[in-house]
């Protein structure tokens, strides 16, 4: 079944994804209970893969998607905050539902150590983008919203600029309805629903000043 002119679309539906999901950002602040600072240079990019699960919620169920993301970040000793930009897609028989936008991201490293891994506790607020493609009604539309929600990660240097990041995520998230172009203008509800998130990627740090590189060594 597609997407519904009426409702959500019904979809591959994904039982599980909410739990593991949350397993996973538990299991991310339990996985290293001591930890040092999170990044050695106070500037870094980074880009990562994403795994996203949308629940649409009642007959929607869940729709399963893959994104990708890229942010720069500005480190302090316990707090770091990053800016960025955010694409995913998801499928349903014919329709295509995209969801891109730009985000901040705050980031809180506790103060604990051990090794090289580095747990953080991060939070989000998005401004998105939801396009809608519905080849079963041969019409396309799109409409903005926000996601605000909180997750977790770990970071793991490779070098002493380079990391590996891996987290996960939950978020709450809001996009006003659809407005077909099919001859009919057809009209699709989006409710407010939940998105999953893991995701992991790469980070690269770089020096601000001299200063900087002397206390990252």
């Amino acid at each position: 079944m597609t997407f519904s002119p009426h409702d959500v679309p019904q979809t591959l539906r994904m039982p599980n994804a909410r739990s593991i999901v949350l397993l996973a950002v538990l299991g991310l602040v339990g996985a290293a209970p001591n930890a040092a600072a999170q990044s050695r240079q106070p500037w870094s990019i980074q880009g990562s893969v994403l795994y996203t699960a949308q629940d649409l919620g009642g007959s929607a169920g869940t729709v399963g998607g893959v994104g990708f993301e890229a942010q720069a970040r500005r480190t302090f000793p316990k707090w770091s905050f990053g800016f960025g930009g955010q694409y995913s897609t998801h499928s349903s028989g014919p329709d295509d539902l995209d969801l891109a936008g730009f985000f901040v991201e705050p980031r809180f490293v506790p103060a604990v150590t051990a090794g090289p891994f580095a747990p953080y506790l991060a939070g989000r607020v998005a401004l998105l983008r939801g396009s809608l493609d519905a080849g079963g009604l041969d019409g396309s539309g799109s409409s903005t919203g926000f996601a605000i929600g909180a997750g977790a990660g770990l970071i793991y240097p490779l070098t002493r600029r380079v990391n590996f990041d891996i987290g996960g995520a939950v978020l709450r998230q809001s996009l006003g309805n659809i407005t077909l172009d099919d001859p009919s203008e057809t009209e699709v509800a989006f409710p407010s629903f939940f998105g999953f998130v893991l995701k992991a990627g790469i980070s690269v740090g770089f020096e601000g000043s001299k200063a900087g590189a002397q206390r990252s060594r």
